[in-house]
């Protein structure tokens, strides 16, 4: 027979701690009713007074299944850890027992039990013995009462032979009317051996003497000689004391000594925590092919594997969680085997922790198809520039939606309408000059003066008459007026575009083709290292990458190619296409995948394309206010409270093709899987860097002059500026000194003919 020692860590929160603890009693119960002859359970509940309580449990028994059968009798109530023996306390000065019999029990039950299996002689006309009623108390009373004061509980509890079962049934027979046979078959359960004593020193605390007989009604205390041999060996738990011990059911519920805490915060000596959430099984039948994306438990309760295939895929995803809830592992194991399948991936990551593990936990042999774009590179940076796409409109209006929305979230006016127009004259000024390498960047120095508009508009006048037109409109403004209308642009964005930014946007050039990413089945890793350019830059960059995805659906060769995009933070990219691409995607073979912290994050338009787009839900910890949004997105949850779901596991549902399935608890175990190699995402990142960045940022980068240059190549030389101060005067002086010139040069040129 080997011993078994447990120790109760901490105690859980339940929301009936009543009800809660009369189960894992009930629980306890069943499990030493279960035993072989000979086995025991031993329950300790002790303090020495000085406000801490301990609780532990012990077993003996050869019995294999004895820690997960005690693993279910504490799994709602407490943390149950297995734990060394500790040494047996002294016997106290004083022993107490509580007595769980009928209240007239005279001598032993064997000298009433005359006729074996007989029927026992009817009891009508004779008073009635009382047994005790259990009561449904949640055990906090009697920790409080120990933490007071030197004294320890302690129960034991062991099964019964056939012969001790008979007898206690024959006298709960005796002692109840014929007529309520139910009440007498609940009440006899299945009978168990159980003795609850309390030592203690000098007299009980009257605290702790209540919080026992509270127990059940009908319960009584009995003073036990400790100069008794019998009374040592009943303390300790020895068979022998057992064996005359036997109980029917419902008295011995009276008798456990199951703890259990309720959802407020109680002072009882022990911990209390929140309980990890209880897993919900997967349907047999479903997930069975495609992707993995973690592990669930099966309803024979063994873990098997959890996959997805890349048709639901493409009916986009949703993955919803707080910091640190295991958001960013599920989107690294989903890359890892969408890559594993062959399939193209595009990630974009605003803060950069979920690109670094990414490039570290390629294999090697996978390496050359990676892409990775470090927007925090000030040396050599990769150039963007969504202007160079095939649709420079479309990029130009999803930018003024971008910046709209960044620095006037409010519609307060400051880019309004006038702003949108201007925007739109200037991006068609760039494109009129520098064709392809039309940029932002160059959007503060074109403001800046506003003669230096006025330039532009004549020397566009003959080859671009109506963009000379506009230009002219803008340059043609009061200074007030137009001072107004550009301060953004010369303190806003002038701001935001810092040196890390100009080195991607200065350049005007475009370097990495999304439209090649998709069609070659690659990865494209994007870092936009909103730590380096700011939050305000990251979301910018963020919408010019997918805004060159947009573009990149209808250009690419085959569209029963899938590709992943994945939007870490997808909050930050509400402004532009995202929407768009939710709606749209799924026709070119995209799927798109989002991961944020709550829906309350996202603007209503996103909002309503993720709830009627988005077919696969992944809800891992959130928040209580959160939690009503996310229940309501999972449909139904058989599991407990979403917001004490562990960390790396997540409330499921997702589109097998043939329909939902029933959410359950998936187990992101990609952690366990992983193997990063530094080397291979160095390798990466100089690969990209060398095919990708620039060598000389800023000989790259488009100065004004530069631009001066291409104006001038447009139609005529860009006119001198005048100098400042002229004024009517002296342009008559000027005027004039040109003419005389013009008189003399003519004079001097003139044949003059001799008279005869």
């Amino acid at each position: 027979m080997n011993r078994h020692h447990w120790c109760v860590e901490a105690l859980f929160h339940t929301s009936n701690s009543g009800l809660f603890s009369r189960r894992a009693g009930d629980r306890l119960l069943h499990v030493a009713a279960g035993l072989q002859p000979g086995d025991r359970i031993e329950v300790r509940l002790a303090s020495t007074g000085d406000g801490i309580v301990a609780v532990t449990v012990s077993a003996d028994t050869a019995n294999p299944e004895i820690d997960p059968l005690m693993g279910w009798v504490w799994e709602d109530v407490a943390r149950l850890e297995s734990c060394t023996g500790q040494p047996r306390s002294s016997t106290p000065s004083s022993i107490t027992e509580v007595l769980a019999t009928r209240s007239d029990r005279k001598g032993n039950v064997w000298d009433q039990f005359q006729d074996w299996g007989a029927e026992p002689e009817s009891t009508a006309g004779a008073r009635l013995a009382l047994w005790p009623v259990p009561s449904d108390v949640s055990g906090l009373g009697l920790l409080q009462a120990l933490r007071s004061t030197r004294a320890e509980v302690c129960l034991h509890l062991a099964p019964v032979n056939d012969m001790a079962a008979d007898m206690v049934a024959f006298e709960l027979a005796a002692s109840l009317p014929e007529q309520d046979l139910l009440v007498r078959s609940v009440y006899l359960g299945t009978p168990v051996a159980a003795r609850l004593f309390v030592g203690h020193d000098a007299s009980m605390s009257p605290r702790l003497r209540a919080a026992l007989l509270a127990r059940g009604a009908g319960l009584r205390l009995c003073t036990l000689p400790t100069d008794d041999r019998g009374t040592r060996d009943a303390w300790e738990g020895e068979a022998l004391s057992l064996c005359a011990a036997a109980l029917p059911f419902g008295a011995a519920r009276c008798l456990t000594v199951t703890p259990a805490a309720d959802t407020e915060a109680e002072v009882c000596g022990m911990q209390i925590v929140t309980p990890p959430a209880r897993q919900v099984a997967i349907a047999d039948e479903a997930c069975r092919e495609g992707l993995r994306l973690g592990s669930a438990m099966s309803s024979n309760g063994l873990a098997r594997e959890v996959r997805l295939s890349v048709e639901d895929l493409l009916l986009h995803a949703e993955v919803v969680g707080s910091t640190g809830s295991g958001k960013s592992s599920l989107l690294a194991g989903l890359v890892r085997s969408a890559m594993d399948a062959g399939i193209g991936v595009s990630v974009l990551d605003p803060h950069g922790q979920l690109v670094d593990r990414l490039i570290a936990e390629t294999p090697e042999a996978q390496a050359h198809a990676v892409t990775v774009v470090r927007s925090g590179d000030t040396e050599h940076p990769i150039p963007l520039n969504p202007l160079a796409g095939r649709d420079p409109e479309l990029a130009a209006d999803t930018l003024v939606s971008v910046l709209r929305d960044l620095h006037d979230p409010r519609n307060q006016g400051f880019l309004g309408p006038v702003w949108e127009r201007w925007f739109g004259i200037l991006i068609a000024l760039q494109r009129a000059a520098l064709g392809g390498r039309a940029n932002l960047a160059l959007l503060p120095e074109l403001v800046a003066d506003q003669r230096r508009l006025s330039r532009m508009a004549e020397a566009l006048r003959e080859s671009h008459q109506d963009l000379a037109n506009d230009v002219r409109s803008i340059a043609a403004r009061k200074p007030e007026d137009y001072a107004e209308t550009t301060t953004w642009l010369t303190a806003k964005f002038q701001r935001m575009l810092g040196p890390v930014m100009r080195g991607i946007l200065g350049s005007g050039r475009d370097a990495v083709d999304v439209v090649q990413v998709l069609d070659d089945a690659g990865a494209l890793f994007l870092d936009l290292a909103a730590p380096e350019v700011g939050e305000l830059g990251a979301q910018l960059l963020g919408e010019m990458w997918l805004t060159k995805h947009w573009e990149a659906l209808s250009q690419r060769r085959d569209n029963t190619r899938p590709h992943l995009l994945i939007v870490d933070e997808a909050h930050l990219f509400a402004s532009g296409l995202l929407p768009r691409l939710l709606t749209q995607a799924r026709k070119y073979g995209v799927g798109v995948v989002l991961a944020h912290q709550n829906l309350e994050q996202l603007t209503p338009n996103l909002r309503e394309a993720v709830l009627s787009s988005t077919n696969n839900v992944f809800v891992f910890r959130t928040g209580i206010r959160e939690a009503g949004a996310a229940h309501e997105r999972l449909g139904s949850w058989a599991g407990d409270s979403l917001t004490r779901l562990e960390r790396l596991t997540a409330a499921v549902t997702v589109n097998t093709g043939s329909g939902f399935t029933a959410p359950f608890t998936l187990r992101v175990d990609h952690n366990d899987r992983a193997k990063a190699s530094e080397a291979v995402g160095e390798g990466i990142e100089r690969r990209s860097t060398s095919r990708f960045g620039l060598a000389r940022p800023d000989e790259d980068r488009l100065s004004w002059s530069a631009f001066e240059d291409a104006v001038r190549r447009l139609n005529r030389p860009v006119p001198e500026p005048e100098p400042e101060g002229a004024g009517f005067l002296d342009e008559w002086l000027k005027r004039r000194a040109e003419l005389t010139r013009s008189t003399a040069e003519e004079s001097a040129s003139t044949v003059r003919i001799p008279r005869p």
